[in-house]
This record gives structure tokens, sequence and C-alpha cells, in this order.
């Protein structure tokens, strides 16, 4: 602030000097006071001469002091576009992810699942084997419950609405289960039905009837309570060490829950 006062009172003077050399040099002064004319207008010149120096020094002085402010401006400016801005971001702590819920696999084996066991006081038998097919769960609460019935067939094969009858029947089984029973990886429980024949029934041979299974297995693990269903029929001849079971085509052959 001070030094701008200073400017100003200089470019006042400067003009003030500029002003009355020119007011005497437009009016000549007579033969009295030439001397004294003389004079003023020397000292007039020469303090035009001193503040014109003296304007000179201090814009160098401005200037000088702009270009140091202007340069330290431009180099903070460089350094804020080469330095990338560092951002910090508060990252929360992890949460402990929650446990893997264990979850068990019930089935019937492809191979030796199903088997057909002859006793000589009670005829044939349907054997099916509920395993737990898992490897680490235990599958807990385990009931297999199973129906078989022989049934007519159609050019060797069980029409749709007669595998609809075994499975309605089968369905009220199913409101009696058995007791259940908790299984390790690789346990299973066999269920055994009888199919009140002593001697093979040659209609199981010709292909007039064939034998269906109903079924379900219901069971729990840690993520909750499961159950599948299962339906087959065999493919005649009735062959007990080497029966080829199908799919019915009603369905049942999964995973309810």
């Amino acid at each position: 602030m001070f030094w701008t006062i200073i400017d100003v009172t200089i470019t006042v003077l400067v003009a003030i000097a500029a002003w009355r050399m020119a007011y005497l040099g437009l009016h000549p002064p007579d033969e009295l006071s030439k001397t004294k004319y003389r004079t003023e207008f020397k000292c007039w010149g020469v303090l035009l001469v001193l503040l014109a120096i003296w304007q000179g020094v201090r814009q160098q002085i401005t200037q000088q002091a702009w270009t140091k402010i202007l340069t330290g401006l431009s180099t903070d400016v460089k350094g804020l576009k080469d330095k990338p801005p560092v951002v910090e971001v508060n990252v929360p702590p992890a949460l402990n992810p929650p446990p893997v819920k264990q979850r068990a696999t019930m089935g019937i084996p492809d191979y030796n699942g199903v088997k057909f066991d002859y006793n000589p006081q009670s005829g044939w038998w349907v054997n099916l084997l509920c395993q737990n097919m898992g490897t680490s769960a235990v599958a807990k609460n385990v009931v297999c419950t199973t129906s078989t019935e022989k049934v007519p067939a159609i050019n060797r094969a069980p029409t749709k609405q007669t595998l609809q009858g075994v499975w309605m029947r089968f369905s009220k089984l199913v409101t009696h289960p058995a007791p259940s029973v908790d299984l390790e990886p690789g346990k299973g429980i066999w269920g055994s039905f009888g199919l009140d024949m002593h001697d093979i029934d040659p209609a199981l041979i010709s292909g007039d009837k064939v034998i269906v299974l109903a079924g379900a297995i219901s069971y729990s693990d840690d993520s909750g309570r499961h159950r599948k269903e299962y339906c087959r029929w065999s493919q005649p001849p009735f062959v007990p060490d080497n029966t080829v079971w199908h799919l019915c085509e009603i369905g049942h052959n999964r995973e309810v829950y």
C-alpha cells in the first residue's frame, strides 16, 4: 500500500512539472523577470528529470516483483499438473463371511441301487438303496419311502395313465413315513418291498406287465430340509440279475426342494 501511494505521487508530480514547464514556455517573460524565469524553468526541468528517473526505477522494480510472482505461480501450477492428486479412501474393515452351509446329496446309485431278492417263504422282493452320495455333509432325519407294483403294459411299456395311478397310490403311502435315520457320506439304508410273487409271473417275461418303483427321499442338512422323488419301470423280460430301468414319463425324477 505504501509503495502504491509513492508511485501515484510520482505520477502526479511528473504531470505538474510537465504542465509548469509547458506554461513557462508559452508565456515569455519580460526583461525584468528573465532571470527568475530561467531559474524556475531549470528547477522544473531538473525535477522532471529526477521524477522520470525515479519513475523508471519504480517500474523496473515493480516489473521484477510481478515476474517473480508469476514465475512462482507457474511453478506451483506445473507441480500440481505433474503430481497426481492423492485420494484417500477409507475402506471399511472386511466382514467375516458367513460359514458355508454343507449340503448332503441323497440319491439312488445307478448300478447297484436296485436289486431283486428271493425269499423261499415270502417270494420275490425289490430292494432299493437310499444313499448319501456326498463327501462331507451328514444327511439327517433321512426317510426313504418306496412303493413297488406290477402293472399292465402296452407294447411292453406302461401308459402314462397307469404310471399316474401308481404315483397317486404311492402319495397316500407317503403320509405314513418310516422312521428316520442319520447317514454319513457313503452310507445308505435299504428299503424292501414285496412283489407278492413266488414264481416269476409269465406276464413279466412276455412284456404284458412291468414292475414300477415309486419313491421319495426326505432329509435335512445344514442348509435346510430337502425332498427327492424317483419313478422307474423295468424293461421286460424280467431278468433279476440284469434289469434295465427306465425313468417314468410323468416326471417325479427330480429334487422337489
